[in-house]
Parts: C-alpha cells; structure tokens; sequence
C-alpha cells in the first residue's frame, strides 16, 4: 500500500464520526419521545466525545497497521540480482558507476554485475579489468572486440544473466548506496517490472 492510499485512513474516520453521530441522534431523540428523556443535548455531547476518542484511537491504529504492513511486504523478501552495465567509450565514469553500484546496500539480497563492454576504443576495458581485480562483489565481463550498439550487448548481459531480477545501469550513471534496494521492494507488490531515472 503506497503513501497516497494511506489517506483513507484519515477520512474513513471522519466519515464515520458524523454518520455515527447523526445515528446517536436518532437514538437518543427516540429515546426522548419513548421515555421523556430530558438531557437530549448533553448526552448527545457525551456520546460526540467518547465517539471522537474511540475512532480517532482506531484511525491512528489503522494508520500505523498500514505503514507497518507496507514495510513489511516491501522487506521480507530477498532476491538474487543481476546488475547489466554496458559500456562504450566511458572512461571517464566508468569506475565511479562501478563503484556506485558495489557499494549499494540492499539487506538479504545477493547480486552479480555483469559489465558488457560494447567494443570501447578509450581506456574504459582497462579501468573495468582494474575494478574486478580490486572489488569483492561478484563481477563478470563480457568483451566485444567491436561496437555492436547498447541493444546488442543488453542482450548479452541478459543471456549471461542468473539472478531473479534483472536490472540495467548505464555506464554513467552513479547510483544512491539505496537505490536498487527501492528498486526491489516494488516487487513485492505484484509488480513484474520498475523503471527508475536520475
């Protein structure tokens, strides 16, 4: 459940405090007429503040069953991932994107880049060579002796592919440490596919 849904936890309440209310009314006018009842309005107010605390009570309750759920769904999962880097001629940020994405924190889940170098002719191959031998996470390259254009080496990356989720970064792209964990937890809504920018 998403933060806009959240707010139909605010106006249920109100909603219910005035049809609640207009049914005490009733309730207490035949009360009234039935058995003469002569403090109509006081209790009336009674009733209006005891009804207040009670569903104010119940909507801060559900309010927090909704962020509690919603965290939970979002988290209990955990997944492999593949992470698709394909590079041409990025030896500028190569290393930053890189390193954006070994150090992304996402509890639980394992993941595996895969860099395709899509035949760069700048020192992009080498600073990639340089990152695996000097990381701990799980890299793989794939190397094009030519430039067979992004779609080509997406298509490689995803054949070589083993985690559940696949997701693609562009070479120049620097990551928030959180973000392919955001990324993740919207799988766990029913969702087959997510799309982030920067």
């Amino acid at each position: 459940m998403g933060l806009k849904d959240n707010k139909l936890y605010f106006y249920l309440p109100i909603l219910s405090i005035l049809l609640t209310n207009f049914l005490f009314s009733i309730h207490v006018l035949l009360i009234e007429d039935i058995l003469g009842f002569e403090y109509f309005f006081e209790v009336n107010l009674l009733l209006t503040v005891l009804l207040i605390i009670i569903l104010s009570a119940l909507a801060i309750l559900s309010l927090h069953y909704a962020k509690t759920n919603h965290t939970i769904s979002s988290t209990q999962k955990n997944y492999s991932l593949s992470i698709i880097v394909p590079v041409y001629n990025e030896e500028n940020l190569i290393t930053k994107t890189l390193k954006s994405i070994a150090h992304q924190k996402i509890p639980g889940s394992t993941f595996e880049i895969i860099v395709v170098n899509d035949g760069s002719d700048d020192q992009s191959l080498n600073l990639i060579q340089k990152f695996i031998q000097s990381t701990k996470v799980n890299v793989s390259l794939i190397n094009s002796i030519k430039n067979e254009g992004k779609k080509t080496a997406l298509i490689k990356g995803f054949n070589a592919s083993k985690g559940e989720i696949i997701i693609t970064v562009d070479s120049d792209t620097i990551l928030e440490s959180h973000a392919i964990s955001k990324l993740c937890k919207q799988f766990d809504e029913g969702t087959s596919a997510v799309c982030g920018y920067s």
